[in-house]
């Protein structure tokens, strides 16, 4: 059984899943850091969706952005 994520919890991996946030940027450039995030963003949408609950993902885009907010992006 394939149940996806709505479009509002695919917004919120999307934003997870950028260069930097959770998935390192590449030192080799943006266009290397974009399909890694392309890549590990089809795995998690195909893959992780049917058995990582939307709460769950919810969560820690929540814990995530907190942290980024207070502690600051760490990039200067």
């Amino acid at each position: 059984m394939n149940t996806m994520y709505d479009l509002y919890t695919c917004a919120i991996v999307f934003f997870l899943l950028c260069p930097g946030v959770i998935v390192p940027a590449i030192p080799g450039g943006v266009v290397w850091s974009a399909l890694l995030h392309a890549v590990v963003f089809y795995v998690v949408l195909y893959y992780i969706s049917n058995y990582v609950s939307w709460w769950f993902v919810w969560t820690i885009a929540a814990i995530v952005l907190a942290t980024r907010l207070t502690l600051g992006s760490g990039s200067g």
